[in-house]
């Protein structure tokens, strides 16, 4: 019993270096508290909602201890969500999203958990989801991963999730956790002035010049949707998939768009495992018809958006059984190919169908030009195709017949000053790739 004496004096010496201070702490009214965020930096995701944060991007919510939009995981059957900001409801203020109607209709015995996160690609879904999966065990996964996966950004998502994961982030991370818990912790930090976590700031578009790259490129988002399935499936679980809807649905359906590759992905990926496929483009063209706004934007749904989500979805599974545990997948179908996605190429052939005859993207940080326009004109200077964009992103322009030779020009919306104007040889057909740098913002 030598050592006692020696475990005593250890066990006092830590009392008085760390116990004291701390207690002092917390009875000074100084307890840990880092500044409440919608986001943080999160080493697996490389960000996440905040637990116990309840408004996040302008949305009163509540953020649950898994990083998930709704209440505590309890005790019914469970339905995981995954996507970007469309799927976690950016703006549409008290309306509820399309998880809550889901879950209205599905009855108080299911609990539909909002995995949505704005930004989230197929990548950091699949990374959420093996993060919290033992927790939570869905018993349902709703894949509606799509608009951050063919994004082109300033960064890629390997890189970026790379990155977020190295040791020393993992630790700068950790630690910060425990600050949390920890008065005299976070009393060094604000002494290191550290005394907040990482915050993510995250827009629709990037804010620094865009590379030319996809966010994830399509065999990886090909691979994520089926490791994402999987991880259901053998669970015991089952899978539906979910292809979200923008307002070029419904302005122009027929033309060709750079997401066009990855939902063709999301098909043959639910072919090959044969689960279901939600299309919703054909239900949100019949609703606007009828004079339904359905976005507060070219790409978040409104609230008449997310109910009639929340409606398709419910009926998808009442048909087909799910509330009463009829499987829904049945696999055994082609496995899933990569299409070939000429938006990433230089050079490459057109797909057969709806071939463009010009397409490619608009590079640089629109700073505040404000909406811009692309236009298609004849050697004449006739305007053949117009499209409207937001800000730097991918355009497609369609003439028929094609001139032999053109230009293609980048124009300030509202104000009308042409930004950048490219000659173009279109006797050889489409031409792919055509890539107009912005100038800087003030030139």
């Amino acid at each position: 019993m030598r050592w006692l004496p020696r475990v005593a004096l250890s066990l006092g010496t830590l009392l008085l270096v760390v116990g004291l201070p701390e207690i002092g702490l917390r009875l000074l009214s100084r307890g840990p508290a880092l500044a409440a965020e919608e986001m943080a930096a999160d080493p697996d995701t490389a960000w996440a909602l905040s637990p116990g944060a309840t408004m996040a991007m302008r949305r009163p919510t509540s953020i649950n201890r898994l990083g998930l939009q709704g209440p505590e995981p309890g005790p019914g059957r469970r339905v995981l969500v995954t996507g970007d900001s469309s799927v976690f409801a950016v703006g549409i203020e008290g309306n509820p999203s399309f998880s809550q109607v889901l879950g209205e209709r599905l009855g108080p015995s299911v609990e539909v958990h909002n995995g949505g996160v704005p930004g989230y690609s197929s990548s950091q879904s699949l990374a959420q989801a093996r993060k919290i999966w033992p927790e939570l065990q869905p018993e349902l996964l709703i894949v509606g991963n799509l608009w951050s996966d063919n994004n082109f950004d300033s960064f890629v998502d390997a890189e970026l999730l790379a990155e977020a994961g190295r040791p020393g982030r993992r630790l700068a991370h950790s630690l910060a956790r425990l600050s949390q818990r920890s008065a005299l912790l976070m009393a060094l930090l604000r002494w290191r002035g550290a005394d907040r976590q990482e915050i993510v700031g995250w827009g629709r578009v990037g804010q620094e010049t865009i590379r030319g790259q996809r966010r994830v490129p399509l065999a990886t988002y090909r691979d994520n949707l089926l490791e994402l399935s999987t991880l259901a499936l053998n669970s015991g679980g089952h899978v539906l998939f979910l292809m979200l809807s923008n307002s070029e649905d419904l302005d122009h359906p027929d033309r060709p768009w750079a997401w066009d590759p990855y939902r063709q992905t999301m098909r043959d990926v639910a072919a090959q495992l044969g689960c279901p496929l939600v299309e919703s483009p054909p239900a949100f063209r019949r609703a606007a018809a009828q004079g339904q706004g359905l976005f507060v934007d070219d790409m978040h749904p409104s609230g008449g958006g997310h109910r009639l989500l929340g409606e398709l979805l419910a009926e998808e599974l009442r048909q087909r059984g799910w509330e009463q545990g009829r499987a829904l997948c049945s696999g055994g179908g082609p496995a899933a190919e990569v299409p070939p996605d000429p938006w990433t190429w230089e050079e490459g052939a057109a797909p057969p169908q709806r071939t463009p005859t010009v397409a490619g993207l608009i590079l640089g940080n629109p700073g505040k030009r404000g909406d811009l326009e692309v236009q298609l004109l004849d050697e004449g200077g006739a305007v053949l195709d117009r499209v409207g964009l937001p800000a730097a992103a991918p355009y497609a322009l369609l003439a028929d017949p094609p001139p032999t030779r053109g230009r293609v020009r980048v124009l300030e919306a509202r104000q009308g000053r042409v930004l950048v104007e490219q000659e173009l040889d279109l006797a050889a057909g489409t031409a792919w790739g055509v890539h107009l740098p912005l100038p800087e913002p003030g030139r």
